[in-house]
Parts: structure tokens; C-alpha cells; sequence
């Protein structure tokens, strides 16, 4: 049961839909939970699937609605979107298979192996210095790094605590500034677990980094409760998934047809 704070008649409501990210779950096994609790997946697909995210947004011509491209404004998220496959070989059905339970007002999308080597214990360079001496360290040290968020670099690496010496040595060295500052390892004790990850990047998503793989992440319009999740399967394959954020957007167990596609500049 999503969002019920007002009563909308749904078959004039028009939505936008807009493409949002791309993830392969290379496990197959779904998860979709609030990132304070991680649950049990909730379904599979076949290993090595690519899902495609799709939001779907209410549209809206008020003054305070955010413009997607010129002409298109949008509110509140009605439902997450995502792709699994187009096509199927046969009569396909929608079935509600669970809910997600949100209680930090973010919801996370990810595949359960990823979650499961995400690194408790990760290195970081916060460009408290700027990208200038980010990079001197980068191309210093032959490192291999990924964007976690706004000024906030990971390491990736098997050998974090000695890259950590090594880093912390060399600012010092070169007078890069404090490497207490530039430097993020173990700084919030011995474990960094995915809830202080999305609150890091819950303003850079919806893509977000575990190290060597990645998540997506959602908003349910900053509220938290209990959202329904919809599948839409042929053969007892999965092609389609909806999380929805307001129910409106199902009318009689189908998704609403009232749909304008819209492309992203640079998506």
C-alpha cells in the first residue's frame, strides 16, 4: 500500500515516463528494501540480467514543478519502472508479489551479491583539497578509483589500510594539506555499511556506488510507509517490475496507459 494522501481521479491523470539507469544483476537475485534493513531478495531473474530504470512522474504545470526538457514539467514520482525484458513469447500477467517497508525515506534497488561484497571498510579522498590534488594522488599512486558522491572518491583496492599509509605519508610529504581531512578511512569506526552510503549520495543518485559494482536508489517523495511491488511475468519469467509510490498510478491491477515517453538530453 504506497502514498494515499489525496484522492486523484486517475484516468485523467497524465504520466511522464524517463529513463534513469541501468544495472546488470549478476546474481539474479532482486533485492528492494530500505538500505537501514536489508531483506531477502524478492525475486530472481536470470543471472547476468540487465534491468532498465524507468520514473514515472506525475505531470504538473505548476510554477514550483521541476522541468524535465522544455515544455515537460513534473511533481511527485508516481512508480519505479524497471525493464527487464520487451519481449515474450507468450500471454504475459501482473501480479502484486510483496511490499517494502521504508522507514529512512529511501528505497534501494540492488543485486544481492552486490550488497553482499559491498566493502565495510572503505578508502576514500574527499577532495577536501580540491580535484587538482585528488589527481596528483590518483596518477602518484597508479590508482584505481569510482565516484561515490559530490567531492567523495573510493579507492578500490585489496589493500586499503597500506594505500591508506601510503596516501597519508605522501601528503604529508608533498604538503598536499591534512591528510586527516583528505583522507576517509575508518574515520566513523571499523564498519561503513550501505545505509552511510546512500545517506552520503541521496542527493548524487539514483545511481550509486558499492565499490566494484553499484545500486540504485529512490526516494519515495522523501515519506516513509509501505509501497506495494508489482511484477509482470510470461512463463514465469519476470519482464517487467513496479514499485509503486502513489497506487493511483494502477487502476484495476494494470499500470495506467496514460503515458508520455520523454527523453533525457545526454541520458
Amino acid at each position: 500500500m504506497g502514498y494515499r494522501g489525496r484522492s486523484i481521479d486517475s484516468t485523467k491523470m497524465q504520466y511522464i515516463r524517463h529513463h534513469a539507469g541501468r544495472l546488470f544483476f549478476r546474481s539474479g537475485r532482486v533485492v528492494i528494501c530500505d538500505p537501514v534493513s536489508i531483506d531477502d531478495p524478492m525475486f530472481k531473474v536470470p543471472s547476468g540480467t540487465c534491468g532498465d530504470f524507468y520514473f514515472i512522474d506525475e505531470s504538473s504545470d505548476s510554477d514550483y514543478a521541476q522541468e524535465l526538457v522544455p515544455g515537460v514539467k513534473v511533481r511527485d514520482i508516481a512508480a519505479l519502472e524497471i525493464r527487464f525484458s520487451d519481449h515474450s513469447s507468450g500471454l504475459t500477467s501482473i501480479r502484486k508479489i510483496g511490499l517494502v517497508g521504508v522507514d529512512s525515506a529511501q528505497i534501494v534497488v540492488a543485486d544481492e551479491q552486490d550488497l553482499e561484497d559491498c566493502v565495510p571498510d572503505p578508502l576514500f579522498i574527499t577532495e577536501e583539497g580540491g580535484a587538482v590534488v585528488t589527481q596528483k594522488l590518483i596518477d602518484e599512486h597508479s590508482l584505481v578509483t569510482k565516484h561515490l558522491s559530490d567531492g567523495w572518491i573510493e579507492v578500490l583496492s585489496d589493500e586499503r589500510e597500506s594505500v591508506y599509509r601510503r596516501l597519508y605519508q605522501s601528503i604529508e610529504i608533498l604538503k598536499l594539506g591534512d591528510p586527516d581531512e583528505l583522507l576517509f578511512y575508518k574515520r566513523w569506526g571499523d564498519f561503513f555499511g550501505l545505509f552511510e552510503r546512500v545517506e552520503m549520495c541521496c542527493y548524487d543518485g539514483p545511481l550509486m556506488s558499492l565499490g566494484n559494482s553499484d545500486l540504485f536508489m529512490l526516494s519515495p517523495n522523501g515519506s516513509d510507509g509501505q509501497y506495494d511491488v508489482y511484477v509482470e511475468s510470461c512463463n514465469e519469467r519476470i519482464l517487467r517490475c513496479w514499485i509503486l509510490i502513489h497506487d493511483d498510478f494502477f487502476v484495476n491491477g494494470y499500470p495506467s496507459g496514460n503515458i508520455v515517453e520523454v527523453v533525457i538530453p545526454n541520458d
